[in-house]
């Protein structure tokens, strides 16, 4: 199942930092997380970036439940929001 997630971040915040942070909340059900676009700009705000990232949720040993994999893809970027102070581009 893959699931995307757009933050608007500082631009300190590395990407790579931000993977390494949804691959560890992954519960073992996170098979890749790719960052897919990088975007500055006019609507987003100065000092800050938009990184978009691709998850791809799998389990080895079962199939998902798309309401599970959504629960767990809301928390991961609830916790996000909270450690990186970023939010969700508008």
């Amino acid at each position: 199942i893959e699931r995307d997630l757009s933050l608007v971040v500082k631009d300190a915040v590395k990407g790579g930092e931000l993977m390494s942070e949804i691959r560890g909340m992954g519960q073992g059900l996170i098979r890749d997380v790719e960052l897919f676009d990088l975007f500055t700009g006019k609507r987003v705000p100065d000092g800050c970036k938009n990184l978009a990232f691709r998850v791809i949720y799998q389990s080895p040993e079962r199939t998902l439940v798309s309401g599970e994999v959504q629960s767990l893809h809301d928390t991961i970027a609830k916790t996000l929001v909270q450690k990186y102070q970023a939010s969700f581009q508008s």
